[in-house]
């Protein structure tokens, strides 16, 4: 059996060996994402919210619902609050950045409860 010294990468070929090789490979991943247009997600309760509802997509346990303003089939789930992540109202693209731009109110009959 191979002992974990064995198994560890060797120093040499290691990035955190050296800590200025270290600093711009993060530097560089950082530089990456912008010119990709990547957004870090630093909001946890927003980050929880999307993985629930993705999550229970992929498993089957939740469709994807009509725009609830035009209905759309082609629909986003939207967030009124990131600490509530069972209540979204589906809407599609246009009237999704409608909501987020304050140019449409959603009422609270549009809202839909994701059952757990």
């Amino acid at each position: 059996m191979a002992s974990k010294q064995n198994l560890k990468v060797p120093q040499h070929l290691s990035v955190k060996a050296d800590p200025r090789r270290y600093a711009a490979k993060l530097r560089f991943n950082r530089e990456s994402d912008k010119r990709r247009g990547y957004k870090r997600v630093r909001d946890v309760f927003k980050q929880r919210a999307r993985k629930y509802i993705a999550n229970r997509i992929q498993r089957g346990k939740l469709t994807r619902g009509d725009c609830v303003v035009c209905g759309d089939k082609n629909a986003h789930a939207h967030h009124n609050d990131y600490s509530f992540p069972n209540l979204i109202a589906w809407l599609c693209h246009t009237h999704h950045a409608d909501v987020h731009a304050g140019r449409l109110a959603l009422t609270v009959s549009q809202i839909v409860d994701v059952p757990a």
